[in-house]
């Protein structure tokens, strides 16, 4: 494991007793799975390298339980150093052109995900739960979405609510709905909805929609998210408010593309300068209304897009950065 680590100094939510309880499941389970799941990881491995040049399996940093980082294992589905340029990218799945032809099959059926059961045999990771999120995009979120660090409060997963549901995220709006099932997840698991999810997980790899799935096994009967999808505002403990605007049929339908930590932090930032100036003409009309002197105005500066040096928790106390 790395030694690097995300200092999450902020209150994390307090975790269902059911993570106490039955943690001890994911070794041997994780152990069974890797007995059937291991010709299939050697086989796809040395296609891969086969195929394509560079490694066949693909490391990343990721953050796991309470901001400890560690390495992550996949098989690689992209072209070798495929951020060499752009830095780090949220891919757009199989659309994205860095990814190979037989990277598309293994990110469509998620076989690229098995090396993550060695994950879960080291202890880093929980076969269920909020999927790990890489240092770059962490602290970014966790500085801009009120609780975000609130995930962190239980081991990541090789597959999680959220990823059933919602498909991969693609701005702060997605992350903002992902993080109130994760949350939801963490203050309400159950073994009955991991077994939920687990099975909604199998029908999306054979290339069937796990949302489907989970209204058929009521999986969303365990979440707040469905209740919501008329536009009514969300309040998970006070971690996360959000508002869905769209149905789900709307979310899984939304063109997705390829975006770069840059890009998401220029594209918030022209956000926040829209927005801002909005309420300064709106600022300027009310006085505009109330000021029967017409005395003259006096508009505020606008504030200044944030910066991803020191990373504060948007909800609460400040994260620090990521040491070295």
């Amino acid at each position: 494991m790395s030694e690097q680590s995300v200092d999450t100094t902020s209150n994390l939510p307090n975790p269902a007793a059911y993570f106490a309880r039955f943690s001890w499941l994911a070794l041997p389970l994780a152990v069974l799975m890797l007995i059937f799941a291991l010709p299939f990881i050697i086989g796809l491995v040395l296609l891969t390298k086969i195929t394509s040049r560079g490694p066949g399996i693909y490391r990343q940093t990721r953050v796991g339980l309470k901001g400890e980082v560690f390495t992550v294992y996949k098989i690689r589905t992209m072209a070798n150093d495929a951020e060499s340029k752009s830095g780090p990218v949220w891919t757009a799945g199989i659309s994205d052109p860095r990814v190979t032809a037989l990277g598309k099959f293994m990110r469509a059926s998620h076989l690229d995900e098995l090396p993550q059961l060695f994950n879960v045999l080291k202890g880093e990771m929980a076969l269920i739960g909020p999927r790990p999120e890489r240092p770059e995009f962490t602290q970014f979120l966790a500085r801009e979405i009120p609780g975000y660090v609130g995930r962190l409060s239980v081991k990541p997963g090789i597959t999680g609510l959220a990823q059933i549901i919602l498909p991969a995220d693609s701005d702060l709006e997605s992350v903002r709905k992902k993080l109130a099932l994760d949350l939801e997840y963490v203050q309400a698991g159950t073994l009955i909805l991991d077994a939920k999810i687990a099975l909604c997980t199998a029908i999306k790899m054979v290339g069937l929609r796990s949302n489907d799935a989970a209204h058929w096994m009521g999986v969303m009967k365990h979440t707040s998210f469905a209740k919501n999808l008329n536009g009514s505002p969300i309040v998970v403990n006070d971690f996360s408010p959000l508002k869905t605007d769209c149905a789900m049929d709307d979310v899984e339908k939304t063109e997705r593309r390829s975006i770069s930590l840059d890009e998401l932090v220029e594209g918030n930032s022209e956000k926040s300068r829209v927005v801002e100036a909005e309420r300064e003409v709106v600022a300027v009309s009310d006085d505009i209304l109330d000021d029967s002197a017409n005395e003259d105005l006096v508009a505020e500066p606008l504030s200044e897009p944030g910066r991803l040096g020191e990373v504060d928790d948007a909800d609460s106390d400040s994260l620090g950065s990521l040491s070295t």
